[in-house]
């Protein structure tokens, strides 16, 4: 099931980005 890797792969990226820029 590489589908759920690869989505928790985006989502924590886009965490990353998100607390990247409010921080």
């Amino acid at each position: 099931m590489w589908w759920i890797y690869a989505l928790l792969s985006a989502f924590f990226a886009a965490l990353t980005a998100i607390f990247a820029k409010a921080g």
